[in-house]
């Protein structure tokens, strides 16, 4: 393995936590900065890429804190400047307030799938070019 497949690798998987990270503090505009200009969001439901994915970060609920768990993240360089990604995640969700820890625990995570992620080398440096959750399992 090369040393550019290995930074490449480094930095992509540091993008999908960095990406967690920012989605469970509610820091939209944080989690738009790991994007690459002209990048997008599927969402779970629909049909359509969201480009302007600092508002599409920004229109979630602040009365609910996520926890994500992600976790299995394979990281595969196609060329010197495309890479794609690919992680099992689960989610928990809780009451933002009251704004005391430690908060109840859910009895189960409510929801469970696939994080799916494509890289592009920037003049920043990698940055997720598109984004897509593929949810595999809900609670009960």
């Amino acid at each position: 393995m090369s040393n550019d497949d290995v930074t490449c690798k480094s930095a992509c998987h540091d993008l999908m936590m960095n990406l967690g990270w920012a989605l469970d503090r509610n820091a939209s505009g944080e989690g738009a900065e790991l994007f690459a200009d002209g990048g997008g969001i599927m969402p779970p439901v629909g049909d359509k890429l969201e480009t302007d994915v600092r508002s599409f970060l920004a229109k979630r609920s602040a009365d609910i804190t996520t926890h994500h768990i992600v976790t299995n993240v394979v990281i595969r360089q196609i060329d010197p400047t495309t890479a794609e990604g690919r992680a099992y995640v689960m989610v928990y969700r809780a009451p933002t307030k009251p704004d005391a820890l430690p908060r109840p625990l859910p009895q189960s995570p409510q929801g469970a799938g696939l994080w799916l992620a494509q890289f592009r080398k920037t003049a920043q440096g990698w940055r997720i070019s598109r984004f897509e959750t593929a949810p595999r399992l809900a609670p009960a």
